[in-house]
């Protein structure tokens, strides 16, 4: 039984060495700061993955005053990863609404919210570039669309407006 599909150029198999490569890549520390910068908080997502959304509501929390503080968040070079990380962090700095709507082949939809409690910046500037993707690019429209202290600096992002949902099957 084959994993891909002819025409399928988003589907893909691991194993052996690449995937616990892969397996690495999926637990290393994604969120790094600075704040030695007075009112300047910059942060630095270099992928999403499980741990991310936690690791950045954690400093995010650790600010004092943020909303007298002016948020860089750093996305260049991120290639996405696990989209639920990402619709968090939307759900940490936006107020209440539908942060991501995920439309799936077969018509099927899942769409994630965000609620009332939310951290606020004086603003935040969104750092991206040509490898900017995938989730990268769903944080950065989910603030740029539902904030007016958000402004985008950079290049223009990969455009990638597909995602994968990985399957593990152990016996292969």
């Amino acid at each position: 039984m084959a994993a891909r599909k002819a025409d399928d150029l988003f589907s893909f198999m691991l194993y052996g060495e690449d995937y616990r490569e892969y397996l690495n890549y999926q637990i290393g520390n994604t969120v790094e700061y600075d704040s030695k910068q007075g009112n300047i908080e910059y942060i630095r997502i270099t992928n999403f993955v499980t741990g991310t959304a936690n690791d950045f509501l954690n400093r995010v929390q650790s600010i004092e005053n943020p909303q007298d503080k002016f948020l860089v968040l750093d996305l260049r070079d991120n290639g996405g990863g696990d989209t639920a990380s990402g619709c968090d962090i939307l759900d940490f700095l936006l107020p209440d609404c539908v942060v991501c709507n995920l439309i799936y082949k077969d018509g099927y939809s899942t769409q994630y919210y965000s609620d009332n409690s939310c951290v606020k910046f004086q603003h935040i500037f969104v750092l991206v570039n040509e490898n900017s993707a995938s989730c990268s690019e769903l944080v950065t429209l989910g603030l740029k669309t539902y904030l007016d202290n958000v402004t985008i600096v950079g290049r223009k992002t990969f455009g990638k407006g597909v995602g994968q949902i990985g399957f593990e099957d152990k016996s292969k």
